[in-house]
């Protein structure tokens, strides 16, 4: 049977403040190349993709008895 343990983020962070100095290297070196680059943005990849109606800020059919 295995137990699961939770741990917070202070708590990680007070557990890799005690290690040596070349362990805190090592695991700053896994952890860069464990995470993924963010992915760069491009200007415009969804130009022309949406439409709007003409009619857009046209009053509803189904709201003219609210409006005055």
């Amino acid at each position: 049977m295995q137990n699961q343990i939770t741990i917070g983020y202070k708590q990680i962070l007070n557990l890799v403040y005690l290690l040596p100095n070349e362990e805190k290297k090592k695991l700053i070196i896994d952890l860069q190349k464990s995470i993924e680059p963010k992915k760069e943005r491009v200007f415009g990849k969804y130009n022309g993709q949406g439409w709007m109606s003409d009619d857009f800020n046209e009053p509803l059919e189904e709201f003219k008895q609210y409006m005055p």
